[in-house]
């Protein structure tokens, strides 16, 4: 998905769960697209009394996904003369084999997200449900979206904060759904709660996460943060810190970070320095 799935639900005059029935590679003006046949199994949004769609999807190589008959998918859809088309930007969703109550559950929450204007208190409760499903789909969207959001909760932080981290019930994100999450911990975290957080982040190597979060921040505190990560007693916690002030072109605190370490200076973190320096340069 290349959008937000909100905002393509949104712009959808029809949200279809159908079968394929048929598909077939066809082309208009020098343009090929994938003329779909599908029987309606479930309407979220539209397509009133219509048992059968057909769908002009535009070929986009491997983008364009193989639409085995038989084969259940979402359709995110607008009118058009003739045949319908997809959202622009949105793909054919597929339905998953199993939990398919809860998928289509949690879909329509989006949709009546959607149609409610999208506002935040409605928005967050929605992408804790999403990010805690068991559907890639969902959980990625949601990893995305909540960086859009403008203002948490200290116990929507909590939440957001166990799910990077997993516990006995929740296995840790992985991948751009934990860098993305953790961004927003840090962003949004007061003081010392986003130092432990980026703390926790730095010891395993997670430096651009680090990174991405306090470039987001916009309540004071980010100077502070790095200050004290930079001090820290353990060695891989300050050389990740040297790290994220390169990144985030601070050479003012490597270099605050060389004299207070004087002749303790390790080879390791004179190395992470002139990397951090060459990062804080760069064009």
């Amino acid at each position: 998905m290349f959008e937000l799935l909100l905002n393509l639900v949104r712009q959808a005059d029809a949200i279809a769960v159908a079968r394929v029935r048929s598909s077939r590679e066809t082309e208009a003006s020098g343009e090929k697209s994938l003329r779909v046949e599908a029987s309606v199994q479930r309407a979220l949004r539209g397509i009133p009394g219509r048992d059968t769609i057909t769908i002009d999807i535009a070929a986009e190589g491997k983008e364009t996904p193989a639409l085995e008959d038989g084969s259940e998918w979402v359709f995110l859809l607008r009118d058009a003369p003739g045949a319908m088309r997809l959202v622009d930007l949105a793909r054919p969703i597929r339905m998953p084999a199993e939990h398919r109550d809860e998928f289509l559950a949690l879909f329509d929450r989006y949709r009546e997200v959607a149609d409610a204007g999208a506002p935040e208190a409605a928005v967050k409760p929605l992408l804790l449900a999403a990010l805690s499903s068991p559907f890639p789909l969902f959980r990625q969207d949601a990893a995305k979206t909540a960086l859009t959001v403008s203002k948490w909760s200290s116990e929507d932080l909590d939440r957001l904060a166990t799910l990077v981290e997993g516990d006995e019930e929740t296995p840790p994100l992985r991948g751009n759904d934990r860098d993305n999450l953790s961004s927003v911990v840090l962003a949004h975290a007061p003081v010392t709660r986003a130092r432990d957080f980026a703390r926790a982040r730095l010891a395993e190597g997670d430096s651009d996460a680090v990174y991405f979060g306090l470039t987001n921040r916009s309540l004071p505190g980010t100077d502070e943060i790095l200050g004290s990560l930079l001090r820290d007693p353990k060695e891989a916690i300050r050389i990740g810190a040297i790290r994220v002030a390169g990144l985030l072109r601070k050479p003012e605190a490597l270099a605050a970070f060389e004299r207070e370490r004087g002749s303790e200076l390790t080879t390791a973190e004179t190395k992470a320095l002139g990397a951090a320096r060459a990062l804080a340069s760069r064009d």
